[in-house]
């Protein structure tokens, strides 16, 4: 989804997130979200009447793409916070384009006026790694803090710079790549660019999420896995499908996980100061820089 389009986090609540919820921890694992799609009725709390708890509500993606249809309804959504996809690899996949300058005005004004935006992502150019590095630095020069995305087979030199330049990184793979060449390139970043935030873009594989210690990720099969395929994460195969479905024990499913993901990289986070009790989102420490050989042995030793 990165393509285009701290451990994990999911949010939902009626015309933005409860107070309670508002200092959210890493990791974060998000749901990506179509407005209209499976998951609506779940997201929205409607089907039966009946939302999930304020402790249970999921943090969500959502792409630039259908940001329309997402405002209109809005509202209806109960969420913990929300991370905006630039919807580039969907626009490619469907032969349109996004224009960059109206994605950026688009940015400044949504995060400007909604405090349940938490993060952007960096409209990529597909096929490009240095055109989307160039979109990057537009829209950093422009005032928009939008998180870069790196994809398997870039320009390793251009993960440097991204590292060098921007508080967080996304890392794109799972396109057509096997699971081994996957969990390289992810060990290839980390022992590149740690300690760096990371998002891990559409695989939130756990056996994955364990091994390395993404500040958030996305999960864009939640509501086509049972629906269409009756991949069910809490039930397995099931030849329930369909529409209709209610996902809500999938979301339960991903919170679990997102903390599973926390007890696991909590207290790693915290040295970081990633997980500081603050109203506003901290960088690494106060002076800007980490020091790498401390937090090296700190993940092996988590």
């Amino acid at each position: 989804m990165g393509c285009c389009v701290s451990v994990p986090s999911i949010r939902l609540a009626m015309g933005g997130p409860p107070k309670a919820l508002e200092k959210a921890l890493a990791p974060q694992v998000r749901l990506a979200h179509r407005p209209g799609a499976q998951g609506t009725n779940t997201l929205a709390g409607a089907r039966n009447g009946k939302g999930l708890e304020p402790e249970k509500l999921p943090a969500i993606l959502v792409s630039y793409v259908y940001i329309e249809q997402f405002i209109k309804k809005q509202q209806q959504y109960a969420y913990r916070d929300w991370m905006l996809d630039s919807g580039a690899f969907s626009a490619w996949n469907s032969g349109t384009e996004i224009n960059l300058s109206e994605y950026i005005q688009f940015c400044k004004t949504i995060k400007a006026k909604d405090s349940s935006l938490s993060e952007i992502i960096a409209l990529d150019v597909i096929g490009s790694a240095t055109g989307s590095l160039a979109n990057a630095k537009k829209m950093k020069q422009a005032g928009v803090d939008a998180m870069p995305v790196f994809h398997i087979g870039d320009d390793w030199g251009i993960l440097k710079e991204y590292a060098a330049g921007w508080d967080k990184v996304g890392l794109s793979c799972r396109f057509g790549e096997s699971i081994k060449d996957s969990m390289k390139f992810y060990d290839q970043c980390f022992a590149k660019a740690w300690p760096k935030k990371f998002h891990s873009f559409g695989w939130v594989a756990e056996d994955m999420l364990l091994r390395f210690p993404f500040h958030s990720c996305d999960a864009s099969s939640w509501e086509m896995g049972p629906c269409a395929f009756g991949n069910w994460k809490t039930f397995g195969k099931m030849s329930v499908r369909g529409s209709k479905q209610d996902l809500r024990c999938e979301v339960l499913w991903y919170l679990e996980l997102e903390a599973r993901c926390r007890a696991k990289w909590g207290a790693l986070f915290e040295k970081l100061g990633w997980n500081a009790k603050s109203d506003v989102r901290l960088a690494m420490n106060a002076n800007g820089r980490c020091d790498r050989a401390m937090e090296a042995d700190l993940w092996q030793s988590t």
